[in-house]
């Protein structure tokens, strides 16, 4: 999937929905990580 699509967006709200759903994404990757030990290169980020 191309991040050209969000880019050619000019809408301020979808650029912040992207960056803020992106941004618990990566919290709830980190939080897992740390939880159960697991080495990060087992998460694969789209």
């Amino acid at each position: 999937m191309s991040f050209g699509f969000f880019f050619e967006i000019k809408t301020d709200r979808l650029v912040c929905i992207f960056k803020y759903f992106l941004y618990l994404y990566i919290q709830f990757i980190e939080d897992a990580a740390q939880r159960t030990n697991f080495r990060k290169d087992f998460y694969f980020i789209p």
